[in-house]
């Protein structure tokens, strides 16, 4: 009877033994897998480590140096670098604030963020076409970044600059099924080759689901060579087919020309404006170009992509 029971309790410990080095391993795993989550999460260290990581995953294509601070705290990156075959992004002295614990509630929440400049860099010599739209633009978490301060923006196609802007102000809401960009202020001091001083401000509604339909509103105000400069624009439709509506002022108040416009895009095809119609009333071509004389005309053209040769314009 004695032996009997010492192979009972023996079979009940290897039973045991069975389940047990197993949940304790994986209790084990567990742990070093969550000390290590804290880890890079909650320090500066982990944070190192995880940009480090990030550049060997993508083979050099992202890269930041000169971190502080943590994930789960205010993060700090005095250069990262996104460099693909055809664009290169930079992005000096980065501040963000925002509060991690509320993806928890499946929202992204940032109270700052701040960037110093902001430099993009293409190779290409043209705008690439767009072919399709994607499918959807929804996101998996509703986003609210409260405030982007962005001290210099810097857009640059082959080496030459295409648009340069200065103090930046926006914000960014995603709720459900529709995107909500506000530029509450831009400085724009470059457009091409035209040197301005003029401030914009924008509001743009975008749905998340096909069609996409579209509506923004754009403010400008400043200076063109010493003129007063003011233009006022509208955007609506479906992202695949927009219509825009703007109004330029250019001069003082006794002597302004106005400018106004209709045109119609289609982003998804070659000639992106199908149809457009531009009106000019005491256009005054010195103030476009000092070296070209001083007049007053009142210009009328339409354009219509159904017939390459219906380009029409009048002149009185």
């Amino acid at each position: 009877m004695a032996s009997e029971a010492k192979n009972i309790d023996h079979i009940a410990v290897q039973r045991i033994n069975r389940w047990h080095y197993p949940v304790a391993l994986s209790l084990i795993f567990l742990l070093i897998a969550t000390a290590l989550t804290v880890w890079l999460a909650s320090t500066s260290s982990g944070a190192h480590a995880s940009f480090r990581l990030l550049d060997l995953i993508t083979a050099g294509q992202i890269k930041a140096i000169h971190i502080g601070g943590s994930f789960m705290d205010k993060l700090q990156i005095g250069q990262l670098t996104v460099t693909t075959p055809e664009e290169k992004i930079t992005i000096t002295n980065l501040k963000l604030d925002w509060r991690p614990w509320a993806l928890a509630d499946r929202l992204l929440r940032i109270d700052r963020l701040h960037i110093g400049t902001l430099l993009i860099q293409t190779s290409r010599q043209t705008a690439k076409p767009l072919r399709q739209l994607p499918s959807s633009l929804l996101l998996p978490f509703d986003v609210m970044l409260d405030r982007c301060d962005i001290d210099t923006i810097s857009i640059q196609q082959a080496y030459q600059k295409l648009v340069t802007a200065e103090d930046l102000e926006l914000s960014w809401r995603f709720e459900k099924t529709a995107h909500v960009f506000r530029l509450q202020r831009a400085q724009m001091t470059q457009l091409g080759n035209i040197h301005t001083d003029s401030h914009l401000k924008a509001c743009l509604h975008l749905q998340a689901s096909t069609p996409f339909s579209i509506q923004s509103d754009i403010q400008l105000q400043g200076t063109h060579k010493g003129w007063h400069l003011e233009a006022t624009g509208h955007l609506g439709g479906v992202l695949s087919d927009i219509k825009t509506q703007m109004v330029v002022r250019l001069g003082q108040q006794q002597e302004q020309t106005q400018l106004s416009a209709q045109v119609q895009l289609q982003v998804l095809t070659p000639q992106i404006i199908s149809a457009g119609e531009l009106n000019a009333e005491q256009l005054d071509l010195s103030k476009i170009n000092q070296d070209w004389p001083t007049t007053q005309m009142a210009v009328q053209i339409a354009l219509s992509k159904k017939k390459k040769e219906n380009f029409q314009s009048t002149m009185h």
